[in-house]
């Protein structure tokens, strides 16, 4: 099943792209469900990472998709992401949001077929692991490698990411329980390290995403094992 939001203004494009994506599923025998927005500020406040793929018009009043889409890359770095647009010269910052492709008003079917197949070529490609993090600020979707290490603080989880850090609760416990599949390590009582962020051993520190985290002495032999033994098998 192929989640789907589609966000546009137009009554009139929306039922449009409904038709062609209809008849370009009952070709292909393709299973989806669509979410429709009528803004951008209705899709951003009711945003959740449950999308496999959204169309974004961009021509919108008020706030405008290319802004919408820069929103929200801050809570969704990978969802795959096409544009609707009348002008072509539009869609040309969307490499600055990492958009997939863009399509040109009105859509025609063959167009359509044509980008859709290299959209779902992507999403079967990805082999990528995400891991959706809620906390005080809302819900965060990033992926598995681009997370440096989670850290305990008063109470907290710290998510330290790529995207920046991210607040969470639960106990390091239950996260270590999700990740560890993914060759996280307890380097300590309150760190849980991605080995692919770790550069450096020095002493009882290991460097990590450019911090300095404590190994703690029951866990070091443990923590240099998995490390070592990670390390060979990415070679």
């Amino acid at each position: 099943m192929l989640h789907i939001a589609i966000v546009e203004d137009s009554p009139i494009d929306q039922e449009h792209l409904c038709r062609i994506l209809e008849s370009y599923a009952n070709d292909i025998a393709l299973q989806y469900q669509i979410s429709m927005f009528a803004n951008a500020d209705m899709f951003l406040d009711r945003y959740r990472p449950v999308w496999d793929l959204i169309f974004m018009d961009i021509e919108m009043p008020g706030l405008d998709g290319m802004s919408a889409a820069r929103q929200l890359r801050n809570m969704d770095e990978d969802v795959p992401l096409v544009f609707l647009t009348h002008v072509a010269s539009l869609a040309t910052d969307g490499y600055d949001v990492n958009a997939l492709s863009y399509i040109i008003k009105p859509v025609s079917p063959e167009v359509f077929a044509l980008k859709m197949r290299n959209v779902l070529n992507h999403i079967n490609r990805r082999d990528k692991a995400y891991v959706t993090i809620t906390g005080r600020s809302g819900t965060m979707r990033v992926t598995v490698d681009s997370i440096s290490y989670v850290e305990v603080s008063k109470h907290s989880l710290i998510f330290h990411t790529s995207q920046g850090n991210a607040v969470a609760y639960g106990t390091l416990k239950a996260v270590e329980e999700q990740l560890s599949p993914h060759g996280f390590l307890r380097c300590g009582q309150s760190f849980l390290v991605n080995p692919r962020h770790v550069s450096g051993i020095h002493g009882d520190e290991a460097l990590v995403g450019g911090e300095r985290l404590p190994i703690s002495r029951a866990r070091k032999r443990e923590f240099m094992e998995a490390l070592t033994a990670y390390l060979g098998s990415m070679q």
